[in-house]
């Protein structure tokens, strides 16, 4: 299931890199939203991923399976 959010987070961050290209007027303004935007996902997509693995290990722990 933690495998399933990478696969999510990763394709939030292309799509977001593909609606910038279209929608933005200038380029330099274009890159450096879409990178900004970027940057913010892969932050919280490693501090979500972090905490669900640590959820899973004190499952784990307290339920021995």
């Amino acid at each position: 299931m933690i495998a399933y959010t990478s696969v999510n987070h990763m394709g939030y961050i292309v799509l977001a890199l593909g609606a910038v290209g279209i929608l933005a007027e200038d380029a330099a303004q274009a890159r450096s939203v879409a990178v900004t935007g970027a940057v913010v996902q892969m932050v919280s997509h490693g501090l979500i991923t972090a905490a669900l693995f640590l959820l899973a290990g004190v499952m784990q722990d307290r339920a021995g399976s």
